[in-house]
């Protein structure tokens, strides 16, 4: 550290000596102009080299810096790993004391315990076959005496514990390769009833739907049926209120078709009473006419007695009474039949009167009639129409309902892809268990090794007795899709 500071400092009083001097002599030219150009030139020269050797001591400085930086560095990594040591030293000093007072502690404790444990393993020994005749340790043996003891028993124990191992190997040998089958097998029969699970749930969640929709097209046949029949609101009635308001507007009908009967039953009587008056008018000319041939001979007799009588004129004048009686009569009648024939005029006038005005009603009335008909028969087309709509409507729903019916009995034989599997999967168990009886009754007649199971012979039977491709696919390890909606079903 010293020596590198040293040497800067006297190449640094080296140099500045130098500028110094470089500088005074250059400005001491200039000034005095005794060399103008040489010495100008000497003192530039001069101030280059003063300023390179100014850099070159920089550089020294930094090399030096850097020298120093790393003796610092070196020193302070001894020192460093020299305090680590003595540490270490001292800390595995205090651990070693520190790991023998515990040791000692510990085998205060552990002598007991080997003592007990010792006692056990006797017992032990005893009831595994009388190997071990020591029935106790002696409390004057060391620790690690106790220990080495106690080692042998145990290495005693495990002779003992690998033959009764070995002989019970020896008597129940495991099967080669079932272990393989069972690891392959199994998952196998897991995929194939959890495709059966998944089957039957997708297909029960399908019946479901597809009931809910029928119910559905039930209920809107059903709602179409009733529109049809009762209405479905205040504006559009149905087959029977359109009955009952066409039975009501032809009760109208009926009732003004009876009221113009009426009416027309009053003519005819107006006009049988006009029959009464022409009889009377029949009567009274024919009493006219009566009275006029009377007078015919009344006169005829004056002028007879008129001619006979000459002066004498009392036959004449009776007569002439007679006359004049048969004239009063005469015009009485006339004046009855005038005014029965004015009455007989006004009862004509009346009857027509009458018999226009039925004219105009039963025009009327019929008009109205047929105005009436027309409408009844509109509705009733309509209903008609309506009716033929809703058949349609009832039809189509009725296939639908059918085709959906035949969907629903199809999926009703999931039951039997279901069943397939199960079965196939519990004779596939049963298999299992009656080769592992007979390969265990093989053992126990000729006390040989049992036969080991052929795992791809297993798989490929178990491969052939598949009916569906999901078995297939769940068998080879693929993704199983159930297909719910099926329609080419085969049964077995």
């Amino acid at each position: 550290m010293k020596k590198p500071m040293k040497f800067y400092r006297n190449e640094y009083w080296l140099a500045f000596p130098l500028l110094v001097s470089g500088t005074l002599g250059a400005l001491s030219s200039v000034v005095s102009g005794r060399f103008a150009t040489s010495g100008l030139a000497m003192a530039v020269g001069l101030m280059i080299m003063t300023v390179g050797l100014c850099f070159w001591n920089r550089n020294r400085y930094r090399m030096s810096l850097q020298a120093i930086e790393q003796n610092l560095s070196e020193n302070l990594q001894q020192k460093n790993d020299q305090a680590i040591k003595a540490l270490q030293d001292a800390h595995r000093e205090t651990v070693l004391q520190a790991c023998a007072d515990q040791a000692e502690s510990d085998r205060k404790h552990i002598e007991p315990l080997l003592t007990d444990l010792a006692q056990r393993f006797s017992a032990l020994s005893q009831r595994l076959g009388g190997q071990d005749q020591e029935q106790t340790v002696h409390g004057g043996l060391s620790v690690e005496a106790q220990i080495a003891n106690l080692a042998q028993r145990i290495d005693a124990l495990i002779s003992h514990l690998d033959q009764q191992l070995t002989n019970g190997d020896k008597q129940e040998q495991s099967i080669n390769g079932l272990d393989s089958l069972c690891q392959k097998v199994l998952p196998i029969w897991s995929s194939q009833v959890e495709m059966a699970r998944v089957h039957t749930e997708e297909s029960i969640t399908n019946l479901a739907e597809r009931f809910d929709a029928l119910s559905k097209r039930l209920d809107a046949a059903v709602i179409a049926s009733q529109n049809a029949v009762g209405g479905d609101n205040a504006s559009n009635g149905g087959i029977v209120e359109l009955l009952q308001d066409s039975q009501a507007e032809l009760e109208t009908i009926t009732k003004a078709l009876g009221a113009s009967l009426e009416e027309k039953d009053k003519l005819l009587r107006s006009i049988e009473d006009l029959s009464g008056f022409t009889e009377q008018l029949s009567k009274m000319a024919w009493e006219v006419s009566s009275i006029a041939s009377q007078t015919n001979l009344l006169a005829l007799n004056a002028a007879v007695q008129a001619a006979r009588a000459g002066d004498s004129g009392r036959g004449f004048s009776v007569v002439a009474d007679e006359v004049r009686k048969l004239s009063r009569s005469s015009g009485d009648v006339g004046r009855k039949i005038t005014e029965t024939i004015e009455s007989v005029n006004d009862a004509i006038e009346d009857t027509l009167k009458i018999s226009r005005k039925f004219a105009t009603q039963d025009k009327q009335t019929l008009s109205n009639a047929e105005q009436i008909i027309a409408s009844v028969l509109n509705r009733f087309n309509k209903a008609a129409s309506g009716l033929s709509d809703s058949e349609e409507l009832l039809r189509t729903e009725n296939n639908a309902i059918n085709y959906e019916i035949s969907d629903v009995f199809v999926a009703l034989q999931f039951q039997d892809r279901v069943n397939q599997i199960l079965m196939l999967v519990g004779d596939d168990l049963n298999k299992l268990e009656q080769h592992l009886n007979k390969l265990k009754n093989e053992q126990a007649e000729q006390g040989a090794a049992p036969r080991s199971v052929n795992v791809e012979q297993w798989l490929e039977e178990l491969a052939m007795t598949y009916t569906m491709e999901e078995q297939l696919a769940a068998h080879e390890g693929a993704k199983t899709e159930i297909n719910t909606h099926q329609t080419n079903i085969t049964f077995f």
